[in-house]
């Protein structure tokens, strides 16, 4: 949606400015963005032990 925005204004050496409520979800989507590996990362690093299936 900002990204045509956001391109222009970085070529041109422009600061971005979002209001406080457009900056909140943008930090929460990067959460949710990150929460998948986030989520792999503890399982394949912890020691689960299961049972046989037989």
């Amino acid at each position: 949606m900002y990204r045509r925005q956001l391109e222009r204004n970085t070529a041109a050496g422009k600061t971005m400015y979002f209001p406080k409520r457009r900056k909140g979800i943008i930090a929460l989507a990067g959460e949710m963005g990150n929460s998948a590996d986030k989520i792999y990362s503890m399982f394949s690093d912890a020691d689960l032990k299961f049972e046989d299936a037989c």
